[in-house]
């Protein structure tokens, strides 16, 4: 990588954060000490020294490996610090909670750490908590959730902002960020555990986005090229579905299957999926087999039914449909 497309990169990077960054603001950047977030900790770093906002690196660590964890986390903090940008770290034994929880690694190492951002973000009085993830993560994103059988918010990967989560790597390809960082010679480093093919994501990272490269090299930067206006049509069936909800529910968590009957069989789905949404906090267990059993009983709507799915029970009772927690 020569000096013009090093300079052609983080001119790139620097017009995403211009949209929505402004003097004095205070960010949270989720710091693993992998490629993505040390990309975008110097990245955040070079744009602070013009724009004056303030950083805070953020490393979650899971002591899941022992010294290997610790290790990374003392990486972590001198890589913030040589920077001179503010760092805090926070262990959690994400090991002994999803036993006790009763949830895989994966899951709850990622509940586990967006909770802690979030809170840091709270305490800090910070506008955005930003994400390293690239356009290979985004691809990832899409197959798993499309072999899970998510809807069509899953299908449409990650967006740039949800809410106060940015993401300003997702037009980026992996190749691309470790290029600049071989080529400016800053250090990151490899978490061993990303290569255990026991971890769904690794397996699709490892054995099924490979082959897929081969068909089309780029094919992590060409989907998230074209996501845009699959994500705009997610986004305005779900503004329609809140609006229904808003008008037409009987309590927070009740519908009327009588007016909701009256909505195409699809749109009716969409919006059991966003007041799952606004119930559980998010969807991402909620597979469309899920809704369907969901459609299922409110075309039979005969007697008193209950179903239960993964966090939440449907119950069908009096033309009324209920949902809730478990």
């Amino acid at each position: 990588m020569n000096k013009q497309e090093i300079k052609k990169i983080e001119n790139q990077i620097f017009c995403i954060l211009n949209g929505y960054l402004k003097k004095n603001d205070i960010v949270i950047l989720a710091l693993s000490g992998g490629s993505d977030s040390i990309f975008l900790l110097n990245m955040l770093h070079l744009f602070s020294l013009s724009k004056k906002i303030k950083v805070i690196a953020v490393h979650i660590n899971h002591m899941l490996r022992g010294d290997e964890s610790d290790k990374d986390e003392k990486f972590a903090e001198n890589s913030a610090k040589n920077l001179n940008l503010g760092f805090i770290a926070k262990k959690i034994n994400i090991k002994d909670i999803a036993r006790k929880e009763k949830k895989g690694l994966e899951e709850c190492g990622r509940i586990e750490r967006y909770k802690f951002f979030k809170q840091t973000l709270k305490k800090n009085k910070a506008k955005y908590i930003f994400l390293g993830h690239h356009s290979d993560d985004n691809l990832e994103t899409i197959i798993l959730n499309f072999t899970r059988g998510a809807g069509l918010d899953g299908l449409a990967g990650m967006q740039m902002q949800e809410q106060n989560l940015l993401r300003p790597l997702l037009y980026f390809s992996k190749a691309k960020i470790k290029d600049y960082l071989k080529t400016r010679k800053i250090k990151f480093i490899e978490d061993k555990s990303n290569k255990d093919t026991k971890f769904t994501r690794n397996f699709i990272r490892i054995k099924i986005v490979p082959l897929l490269k081969k068909i089309n090299p780029n094919i992590a930067e060409t989907i998230s090229a074209n996501l845009k206006n699959l994500a705009d049509t997610n986004n305005f069936l779900q503004e329609k579905a809140d609006l229904w909800i808003q008008n037409n529910r009987i309590n927070t968590n009740t519908l009327d299957i009588k007016i909701l009957k009256k909505e195409p069989e699809i749109f009716q789905k969409i919006i059991l999926r966003r007041l799952i949404g606004h119930i559980k906090g998010n969807t991402g267990n909620i597979e469309n087999t899920h809704i369907d059993e969901t459609i299922e009983l409110i075309k039979k709507n005969f007697g008193n039914k209950l179903k239960k799915f993964k966090g939440i029970k449907v119950y069908l009772k009096n033309n009324q449909l209920s949902i809730t927690l478990l």
